[in-house]
């Protein structure tokens, strides 16, 4: 199976488009009865500037009609419209949007002419941004992995990672290396945001690391480095409300890395210097602990995949435990269970216990997968106490209305407040209570030896190694908090070991022309892929270009599967583009079938080139996979909201 897109025909728009101007424009849209496209009459207006512009109705005119057959066509008024902005080759415009039907009493009537009047005023409501860190733009004239040996690792979670001599020796059958020159890539495993404007790094990005080999600037036996890797899930929070939320890599179980030894000199951690004077004690912080297992998918489509089911069918169980470990020194703890139930009526139910103490019955709503119906029916139980140990035993028992019901958990989230103090060889910690303007924390980690190390790996790439002291087993270290930062700590080496991968051959993606017809192809397909290509050039004249998917992903979001990846890597040749039409890419062609289970849970399964999966879950028209994703590239751009910034069609 192949997938192509055009650059630049996603709308189907039912009017030609017209170009408004300074002053106000009247255009008058006369429909067909054929016109109206799922319910609205649709015109499209070029803008002279990305900005919402003041478009009212005028002089509307209705003609008597059957009643509306399809039930997803629902009537309303002419005052509903929706204006939405877009970008076509980087050109803006604005599509509005408006109810075709009406329905008074019994009486249904098809809007058959309306004027609209456009205005474009110095008033007019800028298109949202979003604040990016300036890493959004993909300019890197060349990539890392364009020359010399390149290692890749995998690591399965957050924290400190070791590497030393025998790893290498052995698995990379590399010896007799300069210290100096040993590198590591890679911008962790976190997935890519799925809009544009949301901050991400411009190709592989060198990490500063620790090396310690006994001074004699050669890595031999006994030597060793240390690098702070960030795993495939994340959590985040922001400064309005100081909650933390977790994200769940829906594309992989493990973040990925490159080791170089053969390039130059490479970056290391760099001290704090001088530490400030503190003003505030730091003696306890905020951690968070995620269970999620992405076990089933009940609807067969969109992105959710839920855990455990609970059910009383053969093989199924109707209770199930799980057990969190929460640290040490935990003085409060937040709990979000969030579970799902699919039945044909109300009464499901589902019994909650916490280290032996029922919670609580949590009576679910029915649901079942008719078309137009709710998939599972969805409840998020929140749970808060200051009287818990170490550990969270949560049992779960799902009791059925039904033999046809099954339950669903799909995480539980604990954010906690613990006492600053290591518990094993290293801990990470945040505090968002002793942030404030003007603040100096003093940090205060107990239970520390001789060996204590505290990194400041708020920026993970380029971590500060703290400059602190050791005060019997209390390691104080000060640093500024008028900003949240993020720490790890370690007081000893055993730490995460990473999984050796494989060699990668050189590639250079970035360092690619200008193309009109982009290709991603499996290495199995190359063959016909390279077929296909030639008949273009030599029927069309046209540039092609050819990537596996790997290939993609090593350059884009750091060896990791993530479709924002293949987004971005067509991204870049738009932007390079400027405003030249003709250097713009035309068509991107996925070379391959694509599947809901990104994982490759699914016996046989065809996750080959992904695709994009929705996030819908109002009912099964919300659960839909299409290609569109690959083609928004302006700045601004976000399949997930009513921006339909877009330049490229997939198709074959």
């Amino acid at each position: 199976m192949v997938r192509m897109k055009r650059f630049g025909a996603l709308l189907t728009l039912l009017v030609a488009g017209i170009t408004a101007s300074a002053t106000p424009y009247t255009y008058t849209i006369t429909a067909r009865p054929d016109d109206a496209l799922d319910g609205y009459m649709t015109a499209k207006i070029w803008l002279n500037e990305y900005a919402m512009p003041q478009v009212s109705l005028h002089d509307l005119e209705y003609a008597t009609t059957s009643p509306i057959k399809d039930t997803s066509i629902k009537p309303g008024a002419a005052s509903n419209f929706k204006v939405i902005l877009g970008k076509e080759k980087k050109r803006p415009f604005a599509v509005v949007q408006i109810p075709a039907y009406k329905k008074d009493g019994n009486v249904t009537s098809r809007l058959t002419s309306v004027s609209l009047i456009i205005n474009e005023t110095a008033t007019s409501s800028p298109a949202p941004q979003m604040r990016t860190n300036g890493t959004t733009q993909t300019t890197q004239a060349s990539s890392p992995l364009a020359n010399g040996s390149w290692y890749k690792v995998s690591v399965g979670s957050t924290g400190f990672c070791k590497v030393d001599y025998d790893f290498i020796n052995k698995n990379l059958g590399v010896a007799n290396i300069p210290s100096g020159n040993i590198r590591l890539f890679g911008n962790g495993g976190n997935m890519l945001g799925e809009a544009n404007a949301m901050p991400r790094k411009d190709g592989l990005t060198e990490n500063a690391i620790w090396v310690s080999d006994g001074g004699d600037g050669t890595f031999g036996p006994g030597d060793y480095i240390v690098f702070y890797a960030v795993g495939p899930d994340g959590w985040s929070t922001s400064d309005t409300d100081k909650i933390y939320r977790h994200s769940k890599n829906i594309y992989e179980d493990k973040a990925y890395y490159f080791l170089n030894f053969d390039q130059g000199q490479g970056m290391r951690i760099n001290g704090q210097g001088n530490a400030p004077a503190g003003n505030v004690t730091v003696n306890t912080f905020d951690d968070h602990v995620l269970y999620e297992q992405e076990l089933n998918n009940p609807q067969k489509a969109a992105k959710r995949w839920w855990g455990e089911e609970f059910s009383s069918s053969p093989g199924k169980l109707l209770t199930q435990s799980v057990t969190l470990d929460l640290g040490g020194n935990v003085q409060e703890a937040r709990f979000n269970i969030m579970l799902g139930s699919r039945g044909p009526s109300v009464g499901n139910t589902f019994a909650v216990s916490l280290n032996g103490q029922l919670l609580n019955r949590y009576v679910m709503a029915g649901s079942n997968f008719r078309e137009e119906s709710i998939p599972l029916s969805e409840l998020n139980v929140p749970y808060t106490t200051s009287s818990i140990g170490n550990t969270a035993k949560f049992d779960i028992t799902y009791l059925p209305t039904s033999s046809e019901s099954a339950g669903y958990l799909d995480y539980i989230e604990a954010i906690t407040r613990r006492g600053l103090a290591f518990v094993g060889s290293q801990v990470s910690f945040r505090d968002w209570q002793s942030v404030a303007a003007g603040n100096i924390a003093s940090y205060q980690l107990g239970n520390a030896n001789s060996s204590t190390q505290v990194w400041d790996v708020t920026d993970p790439q380029n971590p500060v190694m703290m400059n602190g002291s050791l005060n019997g087993s209390t390691y104080n270290f000060t640093q500024d908090a008028s900003s949240l930062h993020e720490f790890a700590a370690l007081k000893d080496l055993n730490l995460l070991a990473p999984a050796y991968v494989g060699k990668v051959d050189n590639q250079n993606l970035h360092a690619s022309e200008q193309i009109d017809y982009i290709i991603v192809a499996p290495a199995e397909f190359l063959d016909a892929a390279n077929q296909l290509a030639d008949f273009h050039r030599q029927r069309s004249g046209m540039r092609v270009l050819i990537a596996t998917p790997q290939q993609v992903y090593n350059e884009f979001s750091s060896g990791s599967q993530d479709i924002s990846a293949i987004r971005d890597f067509a991204k870049m040749f738009y932007q390079r583009a400027g405003g030249d039409v003709n250097q713009m890419p035309k068509n991107l062609l996925l070379f391959g079938d694509a599947s809901y289970d990104y994982k490759n849970r699914l016996p046989n399964n065809t996750n080959i080139v992904p695709t994009f999966e929705s996030s819908g879950w109002g009912s099964a028209i919300d659960m839909y996979c299409n290609d569109d994703f690959f083609t928004f590239l302006d700045d601004n751009e976000d399949i997930n909201n009513d921006k339909i910034i877009n330049t490229m069609d997939l198709g074959v």
